[in-house]
């Protein structure tokens, strides 16, 4: 029978042990009495679509039940950082379900409080996942287009960007083998 809550946090069955206030997804299974229940991991860097939210309390073992804030709970959360971390500035996912202010992928908050060093616990405004705009989704290697810059998709299937033309000229398109020009 399917559940649903109506609070900011859900009881989910750990896979393994995990600290307290870091980034979890459901990864895997764990069988409690016979029942296959979803099981709780780190969410890693990259991890940033498939995050559920942040375990509220430490889980000691595999089948622990644990609770967890919910991505989309209204309210700033507690996170661990993965390094320094200074007030007031964007972070983003990191590794072993931790937070960084070094760009990895999309801003999934703001930090309240500057994190001393690896494994600080920093109080953090959150943003639920639909606060990701489309920029996020390019590559994180891929520099910021400039004002009036034009998106379109390479050769090889890669978002690419085409410099804003001299005012008057009109974009042309050259066919599904070539990329589109100014004229």
């Amino acid at each position: 029978m399917g559940q649903y809550v109506e609070t900011p946090t859900k009881g989910l069955v750990a896979a393994g042990a995990l600290g307290q206030f870091l980034r979890v997804k459901l990864s895997s299974t764990v069988t409690i009495n016979g029942v296959a229940e979803p099981a709780l991991a780190l969410a890693g860097a990259a991890d940033w679509a498939a995050e559920i939210g942040t375990v509220e309390e430490q889980a000691f073992a595999s089948g622990n039940v644990v609770p967890v804030r919910l991505r989309n709970a209204q309210g700033t959360r507690k996170l661990v950082a993965a390094g320094a971390i200074s007030a007031g500035v964007a972070i983003y996912a990191a590794a072993s379900g931790k937070i960084s202010a070094t760009a990895s992928g999309p801003q999934i908050g703001i930090s309240l409080q500057a994190a001393s060093g690896n494994g600080s616990i920093i109080e953090c405004e959150y943003f639920p996942p639909a606060n990701i705009h489309f920029t996020d989704l390019l590559d994180v290697s891929t520099a910021a287009p400039a004002q009036g810059a034009v998106p379109y998709v390479g050769a090889a299937g890669v978002l690419a960007f085409i410099a804003a033309g001299t005012s008057g000229t009109k974009l042309t398109t050259e066919g599904a083998a070539a990329n589109p020009i100014w004229s």
